[in-house]
């Protein structure tokens, strides 16, 4: 569980920052936004989240800019498939640990 949860702190020391960083920019260096998404990959292994990432960086792969607000949104987005992903799976975890005990008491 508690690696879940620091995957998810992980992708957020990575994401608010960049996302502080762009202020009132309307185009940023594909080059910043790459790295960017480079190290949000290597911080999860969410099979899903890693697929978003990979087309994403695909997607900017031919260009010399980004749209600011492009990256902005992007970057909310995996902070927040992350956040959500973690409480499923604790959710989950929870849900099996009940039965478990119902299992045992039985």
């Amino acid at each position: 569980m508690a690696t879940m949860t620091h995957r998810c702190t992980q992708i957020e020391r990575i994401a608010r920052p960049a996302i502080e960083v762009i202020g009132d920019q309307l185009l940023l260096s594909q080059g910043r936004c790459v790295d960017v998404f480079l190290g949000l990959y290597c911080a999860t292994d969410d099979v899903g989240l890693r697929w978003s990432i990979a087309d994403r960086l695909a997607e900017i792969s031919h260009l010399t800019a980004v749209l600011a607000e492009d990256f902005r949104a992007d970057l909310e987005a995996i902070m927040e498939i992350a956040a959500d992903s973690s409480a499923l799976a604790l959710d989950w975890i929870d849900h099996l640990l009940d039965d478990e005990l119902v299992a045992r008491a039985a």
